[in-house]
């Protein structure tokens, strides 16, 4: 029987690390940080109580499902236990090196997130795998493929199939087009047994279309822009910067954003910028531009500037924190979040009190994860017999009512970290 086990991402958004058992071949299924928490890492040391490993050279594979931090950002800390077994889709190869290099203690342009020395990071690099989208291979007698999820560039849905059963685990997906990323794509009739599924919105549906919220930001901006305000986009360096850079290139060409503003990308988005470009993605232009050394410092003294800049939730010592603190106190000033805000961290406690700040703090709708009707779609597409929901948000878990209503035949899971089942 397969083996289940929760170390961290389960009813909360951060350290996403899952083990999985089948006919005796050992996974993992993430292995992220929480960058928000004092509480980084997952719970390691809970785990190996259970008896499921001796010790990490045990684990047959590590299969990461995208570049983001709180799916990878954890691997340096057990590097020196593991094989040569971490595998993550080729569009990875760039963003990977580049997102783990954040890590590093002696990164002058970290975010704030350092805990690694470059030993550690550089022997998680020599043991990485990249892995070709729809190309399977096999771990023992495990067959393992990796299919386009959709979120960001090189994020995967990862299935394995066994004996004991084929289980598919999304990562974080999305049925919306984006600029940056075309939607998930998995094959028609693909059997799967067990669906784990990211349930970071699963208790909204977002009703308006993608082009509509697009214009709702756009509006936003163009209010701003009326009053030559300034406006900060704090965003996710790897897949928000570039969605929002080309978002705002496509408007500006066909006319819909007033004044052809100045645009400034800084932070660690201009490293993740220029591997989109050297992938054929047009994230700079005559309006997109690296913003200019120490431009957070003058922003005040400036008008109509738009500044998108990591991080996404405003991480002490990121761009996104400089520049904000630099124009809290201006009424000329717009602060525009479009992503995920984690309850801990300071971007969401600025937003909650919003109406308390001199400056304009607004939030868009433009997330790169799925909304409720996204999971169930995946769930008609899939026909699985049993759904276990990790990566759960806010007030997600409302959807395992919605499930059981839709879906009364399929066997319901909602996890919580530290969870074991027997499947």
């Amino acid at each position: 029987m397969a083996k289940f086990y929760v170390l961290g991402g389960g009813n909360e958004i951060g350290a996403s690390c899952y083990f999985i058992e089948l006919d005796g071949t050992k996974f993992l299924l993430d292995c992220g940080i929480r960058p928000s928490s004092k509480k980084t890492y997952p719970d390691f040391i809970n785990f190996l109580s259970q008896g499921y490993v001796d010790g990490f050279w045990d684990i047959d594979a590590i299969l990461l499902s995208h570049s983001h931090l709180d799916h990878i950002g954890a691997l340096p800390s057990i590097s020196q236990d593991l094989k040569n077994n971490i595998y993550i889709s080729s569009e990875n190869s760039e963003l990977f090196p580049c997102m783990l290099s954040q890590t590093l203690k002696n990164n002058s342009d970290s975010e704030n997130i350092k805990l690694y020395s470059e030993n550690q990071v550089k022997k998680t690099l020599e043991k990485v795998n990249f892995i070709d989208f729809n190309k399977s291979f096999f771990i023992n007698d495990i067959k393992i493929t990796f299919y386009p999820a959709g979120h960001i560039l090189g994020a995967s849905c990862i299935l394995l199939e066994s004996k004991e059963g084929n289980f598919l685990y999304t990562g974080d997906f999305s049925y919306d087009f984006q600029y940056t990323v075309p939607s998930i794509d998995l094959p028609k009739g693909v059997k799967i047994d067990t669906l784990i599924s990211e349930n970071t919105y699963g208790d909204i549906e977002i009703k308006k279309s993608k082009d509509d919220l697009i214009m709702d930001f756009i509006n936003e901006i163009n209010a701003s822009l009326k009053n030559e305000h300034n406006i900060i986009i704090p965003a996710f360096a790897l897949g928000r910067t570039q969605e929002i850079a080309m978002i705002l290139n496509d408007y500006i060409e066909r006319g819909l954003v007033l004044n052809n503003p100045e645009i400034f990308i800084d932070g660690l988005s201009q490293k993740i910028s220029h591997i989109y470009e050297n992938k054929g993605f047009k994230i700079y232009s005559n309006y997109i531009k690296n913003a200019p050394r120490n431009l957070y410092k003058n922003i005040k003294h400036l008008k109509s500037k738009i500044v998108i800049c990591s991080s996404g939730m405003l991480l002490e010592g990121s761009a996104s924190y400089k520049y904000y603190k630099n124009i809290r106190d201006l009424e000329s000033a717009k602060v525009i979040f479009t992503g995920y805000l984690d309850p801990l961290s300071y971007g969401n406690k600025v937003y909650k009190n919003k109406d308390f700040e001199k400056s304009i703090i607004v939030k868009h709708g433009l997330s790169a994860h799925t909304d409720s009707k996204g999971i169930f779609d995946l769930i008609k597409h899939t026909n699985p017999k049993r759904i276990i929901y990790v990566h759960t948000g806010d007030n997600s878990s409302n959807i395992l009512f919605k499930t059981h209503k839709l879906f009364p035949k399929t066997d319901t899971i909602m996890s919580f970290n530290n969870m074991k089942l027997i499947i």
